[in-house]
């Protein structure tokens, strides 16, 4: 039967103690005063890993007007600040959901809800509770004839209540991947990986989000580089199936990484044999020819200088679900660039990852409500921005310009590590994943050789927080993405909310390493996270005189910014280059760095205007 099933998974016992022997074989029953009574224990979603057992709590009721009460508004019942509190309810008024949220938003651990009389007894669902909900109370209802029995006493509620749950064991593909993501809060990073290793099995290595976490806690628990390469070959974990699509990866990389290089320093520099390093993973030094230098860099910094004429065939989308002032800076910031901004979600529920923006933007782009409402065609530019932590800068160049440069048919930010996969770092077809900030520190390190024709780059890695793309690829490519996430996430038993949108672009990326460029030298996309490189606010380059360093907690270590009156851009500079990117994002250890940018230009400030030194003077 359904009870059956649920008792399967939830078998618990219920006393009435000071404390409870672990060595008592859990049973279905439940026991007042060692009187046994019926309860059923709540159906949860397999996403929840088993709760944990509460010894000795105390135990309250919901009153409404001296009668138990539903708990479905939340009406009269204090917030609880004690540990192991039991809450007793009344059943009927809103679900079982509705009132297990709000019984978890007042801080209870057990929820006891009673049967109405003569009413029909059932296992109570929670299945509709969102990943967000991890935590909530252990849930069980009883009869309203139990209640009457032994709870209505003038005693009961200075008695203390214990609950247990079994030894549950997860036997399905879902129930593991959840149980691996508990043992990995907790710290348990070889246990986590094994579960998420038996998960991904269990469905033949389709259940990609498993297999990441695999990798991923394999890193965590001390596996080498060489076992993190085997673990993401045998686990099928990136999209990558064939020797050919290897080679593929290696030689768009390269490709991509040398267009890069060329059109920052506008000649075939080689960086040298051995590179120089100053203690961080984002000082690439090049050798460059000493003759004409100067009047080189000059030319070329000249040409960065020009104001550009508006790009009108450009729409900027992002995803929020509130008004806040950090959307409203950002709205500023695009209308002040001349484009349109489309903000999608507003009023919607936001999962616990960036999945919710992936099917946003599916929805937007294949309904007729969304995108082709707006005076459009397949050449129109897109721009993706997450919408709370970035701004568009004053440009030194339109976008349309800067995006055609990449001969690219979509370019993604770029950052200096692997997130959410550090475990996959390894297999990447570039060296010095090892020192990348961050992660650093987890990997075992090794020496290497660096090809002749390595370049080191400062922002290797994917960054779903911008990307930008013709209309015609980015149609295609969301709907690719989704079928992705579609057969890898939610066939594995993962939900939309949950899924992270930087791991299913990053596979696009690995497909297509052709078509899709990361933008490795911060061209349009600059991500401040753990950044280490000089930037300044200025009206051309000269405003590297007065750099904004930052500590690698992202903390600034001057907070000297160069002032121009207004036409602040920001510059940073790269080797013996400056550029100008076009959208600055303050993801990670980097939204200090943000919030002090917005505030210099006029923005949103969090804080006062006395926290900054201008320089007036370049």
């Amino acid at each position: 039967s359904r009870c059956q099933q649920v008792i399967h998974y939830f078998l618990l016992s219920l006393t009435l103690c000071g404390a409870i022997n672990e060595n008592i074989p859990p049973t279905s029953s439940c026991s007042f005063n060692n009187i046994p009574f019926e309860c059923i224990a709540a159906q949860y979603p397999k996403k929840f890993s088993p709760l944990p057992s509460i010894i000795g709590a105390k135990v309250q009721r919901h009153l409404e007007e001296n009668n138990l009460g539903n708990l479905c508004d939340g009406d009269g019942l204090l917030t609880n600040e004690k540990e192991h509190t039991a809450l007793f309810v009344k059943r009927g008024g809103c679900s079982f959901s509705d009132k297990t949220l709000i019984a978890a938003s007042r801080g209870y651990q057990i929820l006891v809800i009673v049967n109405s009389p003569e009413t029909e007894t059932l296992v109570p669902s929670l299945e509709v509770l969102s990943d967000e909900s991890i935590g909530i109370p252990s849930v069980v209802l009883i009869s309203d004839e139990t209640y009457q029995t032994h709870f209505t006493s003038s005693e009961w509620t200075t008695s203390s209540l214990s609950l247990k749950w079994s030894n549950w064991v997860p036997d399905d593909a879902t129930s593991m991947y959840y149980e691996g993501i508990r043992l990995k809060k907790a710290g348990q990073y070889a246990e986590a990986a094994q579960m998420h290793l038996k998960s991904t099995q269990r469905l033949n290595f389709e259940f990609k989000s498993a297999g990441y976490e695999y990798v991923n806690n394999l890193l965590r628990a001390g596996a080498s580089n060489s076992d993190l390469v085997r673990a993401v070959k045998e686990t099928k974990v990136l999209p990558l199936n064939t020797p050919e699509d290897w080679d593929n990866l290696e030689t768009g990389f390269s490709k991509m990484t040398h267009q890069a290089h060329r059109r920052i320093f506008r000649e075939q520099w080689s960086p040298i044999r051995s590179l120089q390093r100053s203690g961080n993973f984002l000082s690439s030094m090049y050798h460059v020819p000493t003759r004409g230098f100067k009047d080189l860099l000059r030319r070329l910094l000249t040409e960065l200088s020009p104001k550009r004429d508006i790009d009108t065939d450009v729409f900027v989308v992002c995803v929020a679900t509130d008004e806040t002032p950090e959307l409203e800076a950002l709205r500023t910031s695009v209308r002040n660039n001349g484009y349109e901004l489309v903000v999608l979600g507003l009023g919607a529920e936001y999962g616990s990852s960036g999945g919710t923006k992936l099917a946003l933007m599916e929805d937007w782009l294949l309904s007729p409500d969304g995108l082709d409402s707006l005076n459009t065609s397949d050449d129109t530019l897109l721009l993706f921005v997450d919408a709370y932590d970035v701004l568009l800068l004053p440009p030194s160049r339109g976008l349309v310009e800067v995006f055609d440069r990449f001969n690219a048919s979509m370019v993604i930010s770029g950052e200096t590590g692997c997130w959410p996969d550090p475990g996959v770092a390894p297999a990447y077809p570039w060296a010095l994943f090892d020192q990348q900030p961050h992660f650093g520190d987890l990997y075992e390190k090794e020496e290497r050789k660096l090809k002749d024709d390595d370049v080191h780059v400062p922002f290797p890695y994917p960054n779903s927080g911008g990307y930008v793309a013709r209309v015609s690829y980015m149609r295609s490519m969301i709907q690719e993405v989704m079928r992705d996430v579609r057969l890898g996430h939610v066939g594995g038993g993962g939900t939309m909310g949950d899924a992270d949108d930087q791991r299913w672009l990053q596979r696009q990326w690995l497909r297509h390493p052709q078509e899709v460029a990361i933008d490795v030298f911060a061209e349009i996309f600059l991500s401040l996270h753990r950044l280490e490189l000089p930037i300044a606010l200025g009206s051309s380059s000269t405003s590297l005189k007065h750099p904004l360093h930052i500590s690698e907690e992202g903390t600034p270590l001057t907070s000297e910014i160069a002032k121009h009156a207004t036409d602040d851009t920001l510059w940073m500079k790269i080797g013996d280059r400056a550029v100008s990117p076009l959208v600055v994002h303050g993801n990670g250890h980097g939204k200090r760095m943000f919030r002090v940018l917005s505030c210099r230009l006029g923005l949103h400030c969090k804080w006062e205007q006395q926290h900054i030194t201008v320089v007036d003077e370049f």
